[in-house]
């Protein structure tokens, strides 16, 4: 007795495999390094914002907005939580805007807007 296969079936497993992958690959959680960078002295101390971010849902959300801003000048470090729907960034204030920050994460795909938290410092430490 000779089996065949359905191609309809192959096709279709193929896909769902696909989707399978790009949905793991998209959504692991990877860690990731931030090296700051030199900052002008003239700069003065650095500055931290909040933003409450909409549409996190997965690690590779955080790491998407922690790597886009990253990535610019004047950004010292970046920590974003999908759990509280927040992103705090420390940023040095003649170099980069809060408003520029919160365009590159609507960009991204989140809805994104700074917000003020009680006792929030320049200096104030970024969450574990």
């Amino acid at each position: 007795m000779k089996t065949t296969t359905n191609p309809v079936k192959l096709v279709m497993l193929g896909f769902g495999l696909l989707v399978s992958t790009l949905f793991v690959l998209a959504c692991t959680k990877t860690e990731t390094t931030h090296t700051p960078v030199a900052v002008n002295q003239e700069a003065g101390e650095p500055k931290q914002v909040v933003f409450e971010v909409k549409g996190m849902t997965c690690g590779g959300c955080e790491q998407a907005i922690t790597e886009r801003l990253s990535s610019l000048d004047g950004v010292v470090s970046v920590k974003a939580d999908r759990h509280k729907e927040r992103t705090w960034v420390t940023y040095h204030d003649p170099t980069i805007q809060p408003a520029q920050l919160e365009k590159e994460i609507t960009e991204l795909g989140y809805n994104a807007h700074q917000i003020t938290e009680p006792g929030l410092t320049p200096t104030h430490s970024e969450p574990k």
